[in-house]
């Protein structure tokens, strides 16, 4: 069917089998990619950012009450997300395959982008210091050092436009993932498996920078109404963005261990400043090693800075909370002694850095 409308098909990602190889259970959930050069490159030309969700998706999976239902992006919100102008009758030509692909056997369902947008694009976006192909290769080469990620496919995007005499800046998407933390959240919500694998594009820009882009992991959450699943994003975010920059300092690990939020209190009961020890964050390493933190530092948006002791070690496993008040520090509590309240109740950004001064950790809410 999908040869048939003039689509290529890229790659089948069994999200099922996958789980099942890892030991966890989901439902019948598979991704098709496919796409058209001829239809693809002109999105990109009006906005090189587009290739992070090109080419097309389509999920299909059985849901709880045994029905099989059919998700797809819609044309509008690539257009939304990406700033597409110019392009309606292309994107209407789009929509109209899509739907004629999804069928109507099937409960048909297109992700709507209406309220999705307001936090942003959702794209987070670092700068290469390399030219495409070598930045391609360096991040191909960190995939395969590590044995719980899969390279699913690669897609030059660059060369598929040439192939139908089209022109396109060197840009490269690379599909690559992980079911032990995929898995998770898909069971929380299937529909999340459009997002999943995950994905890097990296790109030359119109002013000759290459940039290395990825989906925020938790702008895809909020996208599919997933919460609770805090540490696995936390997980998420640090191995993306240590990926993108190839900066391992950046996953939030020292040595073996790995720092990682499993628990937040902003929004402290009653009046913040009467309970400033409802104002917490929980912090764990998920790591192999223990985890020397000494010297290193919290703070929020405003640069209001916790250091930790001197010679406070993390364990592997071992959580420690750090309370915004007053009180003795142990082993699994630290207190920050503040008289006053730290984190704003409706959004903040908590970073943590290491005694060498980099970015060790960072964590934006809601």
């Amino acid at each position: 069917m999908i040869e048939k409308k003039g689509l290529k098909s890229i790659a089948t990602v069994d999200h099922a089998a996958n789980a099942n190889s890892v030991g966890m259970d989901l439902r019948p959930t598979t991704l098709l990619v496919f796409g058209n050069p001829s239809i693809g490159t002109p999105l990109m030309q009006a906005s090189q950012s587009t290739g992070i969700d090109l080419p097309q998706k389509m999920l299909v999976y059985e849901d709880e009450g045994g029905q099989t239902n059919v998700a797809y992006n819609a044309p509008e919100y690539l257009a939304e997300r990406h700033d597409i102008t110019g392009q309606n009758g292309r994107l209407e030509k789009i929509a109209t395959v899509l739907e004629a692909l999804a069928g109507g056997d099937v409960e048909s369902s297109k992700a709507d982008p209406s309220g999705l947008l307001a936090g942003g694009d959702g794209v987070v976006t670092v700068a290469g210091d390399e030219s495409v192909d070598a930045t391609v290769t360096r991040i191909e080469n960190a995939l395969a050092s590590k044995d719980a990620i899969s390279l699913v496919t690669s897609v030059d995007h660059a060369a598929n436009a040439d192939s139908v005499g089209m022109d396109l800046r060197p840009t490269t998407l690379l599909v690559f993932g992980n079911p032990n933390l995929g898995t998770p959240l898909m069971q929380a919500n299937q529909s999340i498996g459009i997002d999943l694998p995950q994905k890097m594009l990296v790109y030359e820009d119109e002013g000759g920078d290459v940039e290395v882009a990825y989906n925020d992991p938790r702008f895809i959450a909020k996208r599919h109404g997933i919460t609770g699943k805090d540490d696995v994003l936390s997980k998420i975010e640090g191995a993306l963005r240590s990926i993108a920059t190839g900066d391992s300092s950046g996953d939030g690990s020292n040595g073996e261990g790995e720092l990682a939020v499993a628990g937040l209190s902003a929004d402290a009961d009653g009046t913040d400043a009467n309970n400033l020890n409802d104002e917490y964050i929980t912090y764990e390493n998920t790591g192999d090693g223990p985890l020397n933190l000494s010297g290193w530092t919290v703070a929020d948006d405003s640069d209001t800075t916790y250091t930790f002791p001197d010679g406070f070690t993390l364990e592997p496993g071992a959580r420690v909370t750090l309370y915004t008040g007053s009180g003795t520090d142990t082993d699994t509590e630290l207190y920050w002694g503040r008289a006053n309240e730290v984190w704003n109740n409706g959004a903040d950004t908590m970073t943590v850095e290491n005694a060498d001064g980099e970015i060790a950790l960072q964590r934006s809410y809601p």
